[in-house]
C-alpha cells in the first residue's frame, strides 16, 4: 500500500466509526419513540375500557417496532459503512467528484501487488492517484460528509433562518 493511502485509511475509518454510532443512535430513538407510541397506545385503550387482546397487539407492536428499527439499522449499515467503498462513497456524496477518487483510490490500493506484477498500470501513476485522493480526503470535515441526525436539524434551522418563507 502506498504510503499516502494511510490518509484514505484514517478518513474512511472516521466515517464509518461516526456512521455506525449515527445509526446506532438513530435506530434507537426511532425505537423508544415507536415503543412508547404503541405501549401508551394500548395503555390509553385499556384503560378506556378495551379487551384484553389490546395489550398484546400493544406489546406486539412495540416488539416490532424494535425488529423493525434494528432491520432498518442493519440495512443503513451494510449499505454504507460496511466496506471500505461504501464509506468512501458515503464520504464522498457531498463533493462531485471525491467519491469517484476515494472508490478508485481503494480499488487500486487493493490490487497494487497484482497491478505492480502484471505491469498492467503504470504504479507511478496509481500512487499518484493515491497521493491525489488522500490530499482531497484531508479537506474533509466528517461532521460535515456523515452528518447526525442534529446536524441536518441544525442545517434546517440555519437554512430556515435566512430563507424564512421557507421555514414552513
Amino acid at each position: 500500500m502506498p504510503v499516502a493511502y494511510g490518509e484514505i485509511a484514517r478518513v474512511l475509518s472516521g466515517a464509518r466509526r461516526r456512521q455506525v454510532w449515527v445509526v446506532l443512535l438513530a435506530a434507537a430513538a426511532l425505537a423508544a419513540a415507536a415503543v412508547l407510541a404503541c405501549l401508551l397506545a394500548g395503555a390509553g385503550a385499556l384503560g378506556a375500557g378495551a379487551r384484553a387482546w389490546v395489550r398484546v397487539a400493544a406489546l406486539a407492536g412495540a416488539a416490532a417496532a424494535v425488529l423493525g428499527s434494528a432491520g432498518w439499522a442493519a440495512a443503513t449499515l451494510l449499505r454504507t459503512a460496511w466496506s471500505d467503498e461504501a464509506a468512501a462513497r458515503t464520504v464522498g456524496a457531498g463533493e462531485p467528484g471525491l467519491a469517484s477518487a476515494l472508490v478508485s483510490a481503494v480499488e487500486l490500493s487493493r490490487e497494487r501487488g497484482a497491478v505492480q506484477a502484471t505491469g498492467r498500470f503504470s504504479v507511478a501513476l496509481l500512487d499518484a492517484h493515491v497521493a491525489w485522493a488522500a490530499e482531497r480526503a484531508k479537506a474533509v470535515r466528517l461532521a460535515e460528509a456523515v452528518p447526525g441526525p442534529v446536524d441536518r436539524a441544525m442545517a434546517r434551522a440555519r437554512w430556515s433562518a435566512w430563507h424564512p418563507a421557507t421555514a414552513c
